[in-house]
């Protein structure tokens, strides 16, 4: 019975089988095998511990660099529906489009940019939301122009 617990604690199989075994032994006054039972949980649910641990420092870390770029990043993301919407209806040219696509190009890179280091500062932000606006003139003045593919 001893080897069958041994065996079954070894393969760190949790079944109401193996607590049964385990009772079992403990009230034989075999409580050598139930002690290194205990230090495996121990050290499985310390490993446990660790892990998630370090999962909830490294979400934690990189939170703060997601948070200061959200709101230019949906903003982003409108004016790039908006620019899919004016070549849908036609209201743009390919070289309009082209022109556009660039300048939302550099706009991702101007975020990256600014990320790199973790933290976006006011003047960095400033420079993205200037450009934001630049671009968001740009679309409207381009799908407004009249010069339309038919």
């Amino acid at each position: 019975m001893r080897l069958m617990l041994r065996r079954l604690l070894l393969q760190r199989q949790r079944t109401p089988q193996t607590l049964l075994l385990l009772n079992a032994t403990f009230r034989e006054g075999s409580s050598f095998l139930l002690h290194h039972a205990i230090i495996a949980d121990d050290k499985e649910s310390l490993m446990k511990k660790i892990i998630i641990t370090a999962l909830a420092l490294l979400v934690a870390s990189a939170v703060p660099s997601l948070a200061q770029t959200y709101r230019s990043e949906a903003r982003e993301n409108r004016q790039e529906y908006r620019i899919y919407r004016g070549t849908a209806r036609g209201e743009l040219t390919p070289r309009e489009l082209r022109n556009l696509a660039r300048q939302q190009h550099r706009i991702d890179r101007a975020q990256s940019r600014a990320g790199r280091d973790g933290y976006i500062s006011y003047r960095e932000r400033q420079r993205i939301e200037r450009m934001q606006d630049r671009a968001s003139r740009n679309i409207y003045r381009k799908s407004n122009n009249g010069r339309d593919i038919y």
